[in-house]
């Protein structure tokens, strides 16, 4: 937790947005890709 804490405030200090992480994003569209489609 530490060392998430002070990467945040690092990319914050270099005027860097944290948020943006491709792995993550990659990794959330597949699942949106895999997931069955649901019929309302």
């Amino acid at each position: 937790m530490v060392g998430d804490t002070l990467s945040l405030y690092l990319a914050l200090a270099r005027g860097v947005d944290p948020t943006p992480v491709a792995s993550i994003d990659e990794f959330k569209r597949r699942l949106a890709e895999a997931r069955p489609k649901r019929e309302c």
